[in-house]
């Protein structure tokens, strides 16, 4: 009994720090690369991998396979974009160019939706500060994101009651804090009332410790980006 419990623990720590996933990635760029020290190439590997300068140059699925590869690639941009000036402005398609000379595999559309999460129109040019920001917290979070879109929206053709009382089945969340229908007349998509409180609940997993520090939800970029916030309609009565 003593030996199955301790082989689980070991088994959920390997699982944990992702022991196998980086061996077996540092063995199979062994077998690709045939370096002449193969010994000191494993050692600058996980040198690398412990100063999260490890993502480089690699491609879309190896940088979103874990938590410490989507920081480390998070490093890199930032380290590639020192010298811009936050204040400069950029076109969403010229911040899409930046992010292929680091990745070149990586999808437009994880760059492309950013300037509507921001409430920006896709040919505006945004402030670069925003722009790095948006993408760094949207690359971070981007399961939690996902996730949180699919309790906010139904398709069009439900009807906003409907798609409430469907949200609470099936998620058990609360609509007790009702956020406000519908938005721009362009939008296809009708966001359905729930409880933010729950959606921190519901996704609680996602925030575990992350290069040792403790990750916090990004509240006010959800709040902007998927949360329509209810209107007051106390200035169209005056």
């Amino acid at each position: 009994m003593t030996n199955n419990h301790n082989s689980h623990e070991i088994t959920n720590y390997l699982d944990e720090i992702n022991a196998e996933y980086y061996f077996n990635d540092v063995i199979s760029l062994l077998i690709k690369l045939k370096p002449e020290r193969p010994v000191e190439f494993m050692y600058f590997y996980f040198q690398r991998l412990n100063e999260y300068d490890h993502a480089g140059n690699r491609d879309f699925s190896f940088i979103t396979e874990t938590n410490r590869n989507r920081l480390a690639f998070i490093s890199s941009c930032d380290r590639a974009f020192s010298h811009f000036d936050d204040k400069e402005e950029m076109l969403i398609g010229d911040f899409y160019q930046l992010i292929t000379l680091l990745c070149p595999s990586i999808p437009e559309t994880r760059i492309f939706e950013i300037p509507r999460l921001l409430k920006h129109e896709p040919n505006n040019k945004i402030l670069f500060q925003e722009l790095k920001g948006a993408f760094f917290i949207h690359f971070v979070y981007y399961d939690f994101l996902v996730g949180l879109k699919q309790l906010f929206v139904s398709s069009e053709s439900t009807s906003t009651s409907t798609s409430s009382s469907s949200t609470s089945s099936t998620t058990g969340l609360s609509n007790s804090n009702p956020i406000a229908q519908g938005g721009g007349q362009s939008r296809r998509l009708i966001w359905c009332p729930v409880e933010f409180n729950a959606i921190k609940n519901y996704y609680i997993n996602i925030f575990q410790e992350i290069n040792d520090k403790q990750c916090q939800l990004p509240i006010e970029f959800i709040e902007n980006a998927y949360l329509q916030k209810e209107v007051n309609d106390n200035n169209d009565d005056d």
